[in-house]
């Protein structure tokens, strides 16, 4: 193999190398794990808001039933006070009695108050638990994406790996203006194929169809001449 047939190779490793870094940064599966994590954050915000709504119901369902409590002790007392015969009128009886029903009235609409915030913690606890399946599916189906870029992007940086080293080996079994001139090549076609194979009548970096005069002229060059596609300019290898 001549000297200019090994650039063609090193073309090849080139745009391999290129492909797998283009595929690499541009995974569909990156994009939906991306995707996933974000519908993750977002149920873990309304999580954490329906939390501290039932955490406010507690809050004041604690607060009503320790007041509740507290009536309870108080009609107990007054009661004690009214049937122990401690008392020494009629009024003060009389008295206690209406102090005893007022209270149990609050104690009434208090007990009413819990009954509505029990009703109205429902719906928002069964949300919470819904939201909850929720996001545990979420997270196992991004633990199972997460697997799997893990693993396209292992394959690929194998390929790379592979690539990289017959690279590395192709630019070792050439001189260094050689590799110069490649490099030239490459920054002159701005990044795209510089080095192809003619393949038929067929350019391998533009694959267009070349004239019969031009093919003539490229297969009739000396091997290692450098000669060009004359449609994209890229270096042409019999």
């Amino acid at each position: 193999m001549g000297d200019l047939a090994i650039l063609a190779d090193l073309q090849t490793c080139d745009t391999r190398l290129s492909q797998l870094r283009h595929r690499l940064g541009n995974l569909p599966e990156v994009r939906e794990l991306a995707s996933i994590e974000e519908d993750i954050f977002d149920a873990k915000e309304k999580l954490t808001h329906l939390e501290s709504e039932i955490g406010q119901i507690k809050k004041e369902q604690k607060r009503l039933e320790h007041e509740v409590l507290l009536l309870e002790t108080k009609v107990a007392k007054s009661n004690d006070a009214l049937y122990g015969g401690s008392l020494t009128s009629p009024k003060e009886a009389e008295a206690l009695q209406d102090e005893i029903k007022s209270v149990q009235r609050r104690q009434t609409i208090l007990e009413d108050q819990i009954i509505e915030l029990m009703e109205m913690e429902e719906p928002i606890a069964l949300s919470f638990a819904s939201e909850s399946s929720a996001v545990k599916r979420l997270e196992e189906h991004c633990e199972e994406i997460g697997g799997r870029v893990l693993g396209i992007q292992s394959e690929i940086e194998a390929e790379k790996s592979e690539v990289e080293t017959e690279r590395a080996r192709l630019v070792g079994s050439v001189t260094a203006e050689l590799i110069a001139l490649y490099d030239k090549q490459i920054v002159r076609m701005g990044g795209n194929v510089g080095v192809a194979r003619l393949t038929g009548t067929t350019c391998g970096a533009c694959y267009l169809d070349l004239s019969a005069l031009d093919l003539d002229k490229i297969r009739s060059a000396d091997e290692n001449e450098i000669t060009e596609c004359p449609e994209c300019g890229a270096f042409l290898i019999k």
